[in-house]
C-alpha cells in the first residue's frame, strides 16, 4: 500500500495486511460477564411475561449490547496485552457486572446502581482511552467525541434513576436516543463537525470475530436455560424430547449464522474499503435483533419444558414464534448491509412463522415447537444444498461483486473479459484500503483475483501458503504494507517479503510482478521508510521476474494523519511548505487493475493527484471543509515522517499519470459514504 505511516502508540494493535489480529484471552473473560446479563434478560421476561416486562427486557438489553459494542470498537484498536488497557479493561468488567447484577431491579430499587454502572463504564471507558493516546493521535480525536456524547446522555441517565418506577423512562429514553444516534451522527462535535467512518481504522476480520463470538455467547445462554429447566423438571420422556426439539432448534439458529455467511462476512469485512461504516450498520446496529431473537427463543425453550402440554398464548406464543422470526428479519437484514443481497428465503420463513400464530394457539407447546424447529432446520439445509451446488466461480463472483455494493464504492472498469483472457492474480494485501478495491475491480473485469494476506493464510515473511496461492497464477500484484515503522524492521520486512514473493512466481512461473512504491522514495534517503520501499524495487529490479512498479503520491485518504503529524498541542500544526500531489486510493487502484492486466513495464510508472500544494496548504485547505479551528503554521524544516523536504520530492515527473478526482470530488464522495 502507498502510505506512510506514523508508529502507532505501544498500546494499540499494530496495523498492516501483514499483521493477524485475533481474539485474546483478555477478551473472553470480558465475555463472561455478559453471559451473566443475558441470563438476567432472559429471567426477567420469564419473570413478567406482560407486555411491559418485555418491554422492559427489550429496552435493557440496548443497553446491554450498547456497553459490550462500544467496548469491542475500544478492542479492536487497543492492544489487550497492554498492562495499561487491560487495567481499563479489568474497571470495564467490573462496572458491566454491577450493571447486570442490577438489571432485575433497574425499575425498582437499583436503578441508581444499573444507571451509575453504565454511566461509569461508558464515560471512564472513553475516557480513559483518550488519555491513553498521545495528542495528535488520530484516534483521540473518536474517543474525545465519544467522551462528549456519553457524558450528555450520562447525564439524563443519572437524572432519570431518580425517578420513581416506569417513571424513569422519560429521562432514560431520550438518553437511549442518544445514544443509539451518536454513530450514525458521526459524533458530531461543535466545531469538529462529524468523524469520518472511513478513519476508524478498524481491524474487519477481529470485529467480525467478537460479533460472532456475542451470537455464541445468546445461543450458549438458550442452552443453558433449556439444559437446566429440563434438569429441574426431571428428565423423563416428555421432558427430553422437549429438550431434544429445543436444542434442534437452537443447532438451526446456530447453522443459519454460521454455515453461510459467517466466512462470506469476514471476507467482505477484510477487503471492504470502509469497513468501519459496516461495522457501524452491519454489527453495530444490525446485530441487536438477531440477538433479541436468540434471548426470545430461549424464552420460549423454557416455557415449552415447563409446560410442553399446554397451548401457548400471548407472551408465549410471541416468544415461540416471534422470537426466531425476529432473528430471521434480522439476519435478512444484516445479509443486505453486507453483501447488498435479501435474503428472500429468511423473509418468507419469518412471514410464515407469523403466519402461523393464529393455529398456534390451538396447539401445544411441544406440537408448535417441534414445527418451528423442523421450519428452521429445512431452511439451514436448503441453504446449504444452494451453497453446495453453486458453482466455484460463482462463489467468488457473489463474494466480491456483493461485497462491492455492500461498500458503496463505485468503480469504472472494462467489460468482462471472457475465455482465454481470464487471468488469475494473486493480490499481495488484497484485505486492505487499496488491495480490496483493486480485488473487486479485478472481478468487475472479469478476472479470478485471490486476495493473500495472513488472514487468508498466506504469509510472505514465513513464506507460509506461498506456493499455493502462486499456483497457476498470471500476475501477482503488491500492494502490502509493513505492519512496524522502525528502519531497519520496515527495510526487512519489505525485503524479506519481495524476495520470497519472487522465489514463489519463479518457482510457479509466474509471469508478471506490480508492486505499489512511493513517488519521491529515491529522492529522500533520510526517511527509513522511504529507504526501505527503495531496496523494496532494487529487489523486484534483480529478481528476474518481469516487472511493473507504480509509484504513487500519497492519498487524499491520509491527509487528515499527515497533517496530525505535524501537531503541536490542540492549537497549531506546523507543516512542511514543500508539494505533496495527493491522489484518491481509488485511482490508484483502478491504476493497479489496469497494469496488473497488461504486460509488464520493466520499469516505473508514475501516479499522481491532478493537483500539488505544500502541505501546509492542504492542510488549510483541510480545515476550511471541515471547520477545523487549528492554526497552520508553515515551516520549511519542518520534517515529513523523519525527512525534511526541499521542494517538489513528493510530486511525480514528466510522462506521469494524473488520477482523475480531485480534492473536492473526492471529499463529496468521501461525505457521501459517511451518510
Amino acid at each position: 500500500m502507498n502510505t506512510v505511516r506514523p508508529p502507532r502508540a505501544q498500546r494499540l494493535r499494530p496495523r498492516g495486511d501483514g499483521v493477524t489480529q485475533p481474539t485474546t484471552t483478555v477478551e473472553l473473560f470480558f465475555d463472561l460477564v455478559y453471559v451473566f446479563a443475558i441470563t438476567q434478560l432472559s429471567h426477567l421476561i420469564l419473570d413478567d411475561p406482560s407486555v411491559a416486562g418485555i418491554g422492559r427486557a427489550a429496552f435493557l438489553l440496548l443497553i446491554v449490547w450498547w456497553a459490550w459494542i462500544y467496548t469491542t470498537w475500544m478492542v479492536n484498536w487497543f492492544d489487550p496485552g497492554s498492562p495499561a488497557v487491560r487495567a481499563v479493561l479489568t474497571g470495564v468488567m467490573l462496572a458491566s457486572l454491577l450493571m447486570a447484577a442490577a438489571l432485575p431491579g433497574a425499575f425498582g430499587a437499583d436503578g441508581t446502581l444499573f444507571a451509575a454502572a453504565y454511566v461509569v463504564l461508558q464515560v471512564g471507558r472513553n475516557a480513559a482511552a483518550a488519555l491513553l493516546l498521545r495528542r495528535g493521535e488520530p484516534l483521540r480525536d473518536i474517543f474525545e467525541r465519544l467522551v462528549g456524547w456519553s457524558a450528555v446522555s450520562g447525564a439524563l441517565w443519572l437524572a432519570g434513576s431518580a425517578l420513581p418506577g416506569d417513571r424513569r423512562l422519560l429521562l432514560w429514553v431520550p438518553a437511549v436516543v442518544l445514544d443509539l444516534c451518536a454513530p450514525a451522527a458521526g459524533y458530531w462535535l461543535p466545531g469538529r463537525g462529524r468523524a469520518a467512518t472511513s478513519d476508524y481504522d478498524i481491524e474487519g476480520g477481529h470485529f467480525t470475530e467478537r460479533c460472532e463470538a456475542f451470537i455464541i455467547i445468546a445461543l450458549g445462554e438458550s442452552i443453558v436455560v433449556t439444559g437446566a429447566t429440563a434438569a429441574g423438571a426431571g428428565l423423563d420422556a416428555t421432558v427430553v424430547l422437549c429438550l431434544g426439539v429445543a436444542f434442534l432448534e437452537t443447532a438451526a439458529l446456530w447453522w443459519l449464522y454460521f454455515g453461510v455467511m459467517a466466512e462470506r462476512s469476514r471476507e467482505v469485512m477484510r477487503t471492504c474499503a470502509d469497513p468501519g461504516r459496516l461495522a457501524r450498520d452491519a454489527y453495530t446496529y444490525l446485530h441487536l435483533p438477531i440477538v433479541a431473537g436468540v434471548i426470545a427463543v430461549a424464552v420460549g425453550d423454557d416455557l415449552l419444558i415447563k409446560e410442553p402440554g399446554r397451548a401457548l398464548h400471548g407472551a408465549g406464543l410471541a416468544m415461540v414464534l416471534g422470537g426466531p422470526a425476529l432473528y430471521l428479519i434480522g439476519e435478512a437484514l444484516f445479509r443486505l448491509r453486507l453483501t447488498g443481497s435479501m435474503s428472500t428465503e429468511r423473509l418468507a420463513v419469518a412471514a410464515l412463522l407469523l403466519a402461523l400464530a393464529p393455529a398456534g394457539g390451538r396447539l401445544s407447546a411441544l406440537a408448535l415447537s417441534a414445527v418451528v424447529a423442523a421450519v428452521l432446520s429445512a431452511l439451514a439445509l436448503w441453504e446449504l444444498r444452494g451453497t453446495r451446488a453453486r458453482p466455484a466461480g460463482d462463489q467468488t463472483g457473489a463474494r466480491h461483486g456483493r461485497a462491492r455494493g455492500a461498500c458503496r464504492r463505485s468503480s469504472t472498469s472494462s467489460p468482462p473479459t471472457g475465455g482465454n483472457d481470464i487471468m488469475k492474480i494473486v493480490v499481495i494485501g488484497g484485505s486492505g484500503r487499496v488491495g480490496g478495491s483493486v480485488v473487486r475491480r479485478l472481478v468487475a473485469r472479469g478476472h479470478d483475483p485471490v486476495p493473500a494476506s495472513p488472514s487468508t493464510g498466506v504469509d510472505t515473511i514465513t513464506g507460509e501458503g506461498l506456493a499455493d496461492v502462486m499456483a497457476g497464477a498470471d500476475a501477482v500484484v503488491d500492494v502490502s504494507n509493513a505492519p512496524v515503522w522502525e528502519d531497519d524492521a520496515v527495510r526487512e520486512f519489505f525485503t524479506t517479503s519481495t524476495r520470497n514473493l519472487l522465489a514463489a512466481e519463479r518457482e510457479a512461473g509466474v509471469g508478471h510482478h506490480l508492486a505499489v512504491s512511493i513517488v519521491g522514495c529515491d529522492r529522500l534517503p533520510d526517511s527509513g521508510y522511504l529507504r526501505a520501499k527503495v531496496a523494496q524495487e532494487a529487489e523486484i529490479e534483480a529478481g528476474g521476474i518481469p516487472y511493473t512498479i507504480l509509484r504513487a503520491t500519497q492519498f487524499f485518504e491520509f491527509l487528515a494523519q499527515i497533517v496530525d503529524s505535524g501537531a503541536e498541542g490542540d492549537q497549531r500544526v506546523r507543516l512542511s511548505n514543500g508539494l505533496m500531489q495527493l491522489v484518491a486510493a481509488d485511482d490508484v487502484a483502478a491504476t493497479v487493475a489496469e497494469l496488473a492486466t497488461g504486460g509488464p513495464v520493466g520499469g516505473h510508472v508514475e501516479l499522481g493527484g491532478p493537483e500539488a500544494l505544500g502541505i501546509d496548504a492542504w492542510a488549510r485547505r483541510l480545515f476550511t471543509t471541515t471547520g477545523d479551528q487549528r492554526e497552520v503554521v508553515s515551516d520549511p524544516h519542518a520534517r515529513y515522517f523523519g525527512t525534511e523536504l526541499t521542494g517538489d520530492e513528493l510530486t511525480p515527473g514528466d510522462g506521469a499519470r494524473i488520477g482523475a478526482t480531485d480534492y473536492e470530488t473526492w471529499w463529496a464522495a468521501h461525505m457521501e459514504t459517511q451518510r
